[in-house]
């Protein structure tokens, strides 16, 4: 009868000891939640990172992804969380979809714009100094030259 008391014992704290170590690795590390909480916006603040922000929402949210991780969830699955309870406004960035990619679109294509604005202009500039004959080597004032500069472009017309 002993023996059997001391099996039982023996087996109950060895499923005690093993859910104890189970729960210490389920428990999620601070950079894990960090992590995460990286990835997410305060839906309060603008443009201010859930890692960074230290508002009580923002605390109760660290929490919450705290709690997720224990539970298993991955990241996308707490991030799909958070925009379903906040919407997009905690990825940060506008979704890729519907009206909102003109705001991915629309930088480029200014960007794009520019470059070609700026390149069409010193296109035209360096053309216009081509035609006018005009001295790259001029001073400020536009028509004192230095003799040095006179004879390296003087050389250089010989050159051509």
């Amino acid at each position: 009868m002993r023996k059997v008391i001391l099996v039982a014992i023996l087996i109950t704290l060895l499923s005690l000891a093993l859910t104890q170590i189970r729960t210490l690795a389920a428990t999620p590390t601070p950079n894990e939640v960090e992590a995460v909480a990286r990835t997410l916006y305060c839906p309060l603040c603008v443009g201010q990172r859930l890692d960074s922000c230290e508002i009580p929402l923002c605390q109760d949210m660290k929490r919450e992804i705290a709690q997720m991780l224990t539970e298993g969830r991955t990241p996308e699955e707490i991030r799909a969380y958070f925009v379903e309870q906040y919407g997009p406004v905690v990825l940060g960035e506008p979704p890729r979809k519907g009206i909102n990619w003109l705001a991915w679109v629309i930088p480029i294509m200014v960007l794009v714009a520019a470059v070609g604005y700026a390149g069409l202009k010193v296109r035209q500039w360096s053309q216009e100094r081509a035609l006018t004959g005009e001295s790259i080597y001029t001073t400020e004032q536009g028509d004192v030259e230095d003799e040095y500069m006179s004879q390296v472009d003087r050389e250089l017309s010989q050159l051509e």
